[in-house]
């Protein structure tokens, strides 16, 4: 547990948990241990060092032994490998609970062998309507999605709008307009 700019070292914040615990008041705990009353406040109510607990030379705080779990991170803290792999561990979603939530969905592979949802970074599932009218009105938000822009392109281009002036009125290059008019093209061959 390193705290370098602490005044109070572990040690003496479990006497104070003790001293406390027997009644003291945080007005006659202040002065022998050099601290304000507002500092063992924080202590008595878990407003600081809150993470330590009674065993914290020898164990993390859900029980791990540091002698088998212990290492120290970049940060110069110390941690514990197996609180770290339970963290992971719930965190992380199998292959096929990733393939189940996006059944249906434009799905590719990264050379490392991670499945990615392309529609999903697309954003092509949660297209906000309001965002794209104001964009084909001629006042197109700060930040639009891919598939919001490209719904935007598409209904300008299908009321007669030329390339040039879609990009102008969306705010956009004349080049986004040009490839998302190519591929409509090539769905509608």
């Amino acid at each position: 547990m390193s705290r370098p700019a602490a005044k109070l070292t572990p040690d003496q914040v479990v006497e104070i948990r003790e001293l406390i615990a027997t009644g003291a008041c945080n007005e006659d705990l202040a002065p022998l241990y050099g601290v304000s009353p507002e500092t063992i406040r924080k202590i008595r109510y878990g407003r600081t060092w809150r993470t330590l607990h009674e065993n914290w030379r020898t164990h993390c705080g859900r029980g791990h032994a540091y002698a088998e779990h212990a290492y120290v991170d970049q940060a110069g803290r110390h941690c514990c490998r197996e609180c770290r792999r339970q963290r992971e561990r719930s965190t992380q979603r199998t292959r096929e609970e990733y393939l189940a939530e996006h059944a249906g969905h434009e799905l590719r592979t990264r050379s490392t062998g991670v499945v990615f949802c392309l529609s999903c970074w697309r954003g092509e599932h949660d297209i906000d309507q309001i965002a794209v009218e104001r964009a084909v009105s001629g006042n197109p938000p700060a930040c639009m999605s891919t598939a919001e822009r490209g719904a935007a392109i598409d209904r300008l281009l299908a009321a007669g709008l030329s390339q040039l002036a879609t990009a102008r009125r969306l705010h956009i290059s004349d080049r986004t307009v040009a490839r998302r008019a190519a591929v409509l093209r090539q769905e509608a061959a």
